[in-house]
């Protein structure tokens, strides 16, 4: 099966072209990844272009290394660009459209298809904050959506993010007492 590549056409926005380039790829049975973004050299820097590449295209690193580990690499040649032309609009050029590998059976195997979007975060961190375990989390997910590729593992790793975040530099012990509403150890001598 060939894996076709998008048509090369321009978009309004960078976002656009983007999405449009990433629906596509997943229609084929691929997935993109970022690879480079390009700045002009202006105060401030613009971007000038956005480089995507298969998601198999990265280099296998650790040749020759004695360990028993898998990858998903194989330096598929497949590249995208998308160019801002001097009108403020972006192009959508095929820099290579050759692919050395067959298309994905399941969108699972993509790890950006398996993420949660808006809603479905917003519905783990509150099932969360309210006891619930990681594996109902998913099941309740799956209730609401069927055809949702959301794991427990992007359950676990969205409540670690939302803690980070919550935490900012903050240890886990520090974090204690700024998630109860002190502002740190002089607020709890009731300095």
């Amino acid at each position: 099966m060939v894996l076709e590549p998008p048509e090369e056409e321009e978009y309004t926005s960078l976002q656009h072209a983007e999405n449009v380039v990433c629906r596509h790829a997943r229609l084929q049975g691929y997935a993109l990844t970022r690879r480079n973004l390009v700045k002009d050299k202006r105060k401030p820097p613009t971007v000038r272009r956005r480089d995507l590449r298969c998601f198999k295209g990265g280099v296998k690193r650790g040749e020759g290394v004695l360990r028993q580990t898998g990858t998903r690499m194989t330096e598929c040649p497949f590249e995208i660009r998308i160019l801002r032309t001097k009108s403020g609009t972006w192009r959508v050029h095929v820099q290579n459209g050759d692919h050395n590998h067959d298309a994905s059976i399941n969108d699972s195997e993509h790890s950006q298809y398996r993420r949660p979007t808006d809603t479905e975060v917003s519905a783990i961190l509150s099932l969360h904050g309210s006891g619930v375990a990681p594996r109902k989390i998913v099941a309740s997910l799956l209730e609401q959506n069927p055809r949702t590729l959301v794991t427990s593992r992007e359950v676990y790793n969205t409540i670690a993010k939302a803690k980070k975040e919550r935490l900012q530099d903050l240890s886990p012990i520090q974090g204690q007492g700024s998630h109860h509403g002190t502002s740190g150890p002089r607020a709890a001598d009731g300095e």
